[in-house]
């Protein structure tokens, strides 16, 4: 059986750092350690620490979690890292994040709409993708909201883009093209970008 190897205080004061056999294994509020009797030197397992969390801390969880998606829409995704830095185990986690789901504070497809709906002007589809999948929304709801995006919508803003580079930058085919690019805009759109604009000169 693991062994608690230390206790140490947080920042805030209120909770405490577990760590055991030598490594941080979660966080417990204050009157959670002095209520359970937990103490260095120890015997503990995952169970223990996971049902004590359970069953004194997803209020405490859910709170948090409210407090940081109240600043801003967060992703499933962003909202589970930040317990996990506070140090709550998965089944809390699991609890919380299943509340605010069910209360509408987390919707993984709204945020994705939104997301789309604020920076379709600015980049294209293949950075929309990769930003949408780098802030935890699951494929398929990536591969729906993308879905509905318009063609002619999607070139409009690529030749926007090419029409801003071109207001400091010398007309210069490879280097338009790779700007595009990193803006995410396919092969497809940068082309008959660059066709449009080269046309114009």
């Amino acid at each position: 059986m693991a062994r608690i190897t230390d206790i140490t205080m947080q920042r805030n004061g209120k909770r405490a750092n577990i760590f055991v056999d030598g490594r941080f294994k979660c966080g417990l509020e204050n009157i959670t350690v002095l209520s359970s009797g937990l103490k260095i030197g120890q015997e503990t397992d995952d169970e223990t620490l996971e049902a004590l969390q359970l069953s004194s801390e997803t209020e405490n969880a859910f709170n948090k979690a409210l407090s940081y998606v109240s600043l801003r829409r967060r992703t499933e995704k962003e909202v589970r890292l930040k317990l996990r830095e506070k140090g709550y185990l998965n089944s809390v986690i699991d609890a919380a994040t299943g509340k605010l789901k069910d209360y509408g504070y987390i919707d993984d497809t709204k945020y994705a709409e939104d997301y789309v709906a604020m920076y379709k002007s600015r980049f294209g589809e293949i950075r929309l993708r990769a930003e949408l999948r780098r802030l935890g929304i699951a494929e398929k709801t990536v591969n729906d909201v993308l879905s509905e995006l318009d063609e002619d919508e999607i070139y409009q803003s690529a030749l926007s883009a090419a029409e801003k580079y071109l207001q400091s930058h010398d007309f210069d085919r490879p280097k338009l093209s790779r700007h595009l690019a990193a803006k995410g805009y396919s092969y497809g759109v940068v082309g008959r970008a660059i066709r449009a604009v080269e046309k114009e000169k």
